[in-house]
């Protein structure tokens, strides 16, 4: 699979990896849609996003909640993700033009339903993120 769009009302969309020529991928592009406010970036890595995939695996191993919050930051700082859970999976998100912080930003919110669509989630962006031969 090489789009993930996680949530209804708003969402984050992780799309088109770009892999290495061992089939690791380097780079996503992210896109957050939230209320007519669109953004996107490219976000790069060079773990092959084991950080994010593990993030979202924990999210749904603990579906039933967590006490605290949960945060992924790419490895430029230019997406960060943390996640609260109150009976729903609260996200905050920030993406940011560069890393160094000029330019646009963008914070918002998204609500996912825990159980199903996270565990859906997490399962399509492991999909994703796998290296390939």
């Amino acid at each position: 699979m090489e789009s993930v769009r996680i949530g209804n009302s708003g969402s984050l969309i992780f799309e088109h990896p770009e892999r290495s020529p061992a089939g690791m991928v380097e780079s996503i592009l992210v896109t957050v849609d939230l209320l007519g406010l669109r953004a996107s970036r490219r976000v790069v890595t060079i773990n092959g996003f084991d950080d994010l995939l593990r993030f979202f695996n924990d999210l749904s191993l603990n579906w039933r909640g967590w006490s605290n919050t949960k945060t992924y930051e790419s490895l430029e700082d230019d997406l960060r993700l943390t996640a609260k859970h109150d009976g729903h999976v609260r996200f905050s998100i920030e993406l940011l033009q560069a890393s160094e912080r000029q330019g646009w930003s963008l914070t918002g919110e998204l609500v996912i339903d825990p159980g199903e669509e996270l565990t859906n989630a997490a399962q399509a962006i492991e999909s994703m993120l796998t290296a390939r031969d």
